[in-house]
């Protein structure tokens, strides 16, 4: 047995850490504890309203983040392919009057900010717009209009249980909520 003859001196270095600011509690990344054996797994609140636009507004990132996939998904848009040329330029030329592609890709936005949106296709067709559209009767689309989550909001009562049906398990209604009044409209899935 070999003893060692005096004290050794124990050095102890003051711990550091280097911190981004950046924490998860899931993976205990950042976090005082970092044991894997201390640490739970839990799943943190989402953000707000308020807080999610705050952060949109603010943040040249989180910007980026919610929306360079709407602008790489738009970039190569629709392509009509065996079609009369007339009815391919007027197809053309109602989608750039109503600006689709530009709403369209506003619209992947907020659905990535706000968790849900949708284009809303003001058809004239003689209809309300609680109706399905009319086809036969359809004139034009005056105008299309994007709306997110907070605007739009699906009719629990009215979700399609035919299993048959295209849309089994949607709204067949959602209703339209505008910001700053009281007064909601309900309007047809297939306007939206």
């Amino acid at each position: 047995m070999n003893k060692r003859k005096g004290k050794s001196k124990i050095i102890e270095k003051p711990i550091t850490h280097k911190m981004d600011g950046i924490e998860n509690i899931v993976t205990g990344l950042n976090r005082r504890n970092s044991d894997k054996r201390v640490h739970i797994n839990a799943i943190p609140d989402l953000l707000s309203r308020k807080e999610v636009e705050d952060l949109y507004a603010a943040d040249d990132i989180a910007r980026k983040v919610i929306e360079k996939v709407p602008k790489e998904g738009t970039k190569k848009w629709i392509e009509l392919t065996n079609i009369d040329p007339k009815m391919k330029i007027g197809f053309q030329k109602e989608l750039k009057r109503l600006q689709i592609t530009k709403k369209f890709e506003q619209a992947w936005a907020w659905a990535r900010l706000y968790g849900g949106a949708g284009i809303y296709l003001n058809i004239d067709d003689g209809e309300n717009p609680e109706t399905p559209i009319n086809f036969d009767a359809a004139k034009s689309i005056k105008s299309s209009i994007i709306l997110h989550r907070y605007e739009l909001l699906a009719e629990t009562q009215s979700v399609e249980k035919d299993i048959d049906s295209l849309n089994f398990g949607m709204p067949t209604l959602y209703r339209l909520q505008s910001h700053n009044s009281f007064n909601t409209s309900l309007i047809h899935h297939e306007r939206i």
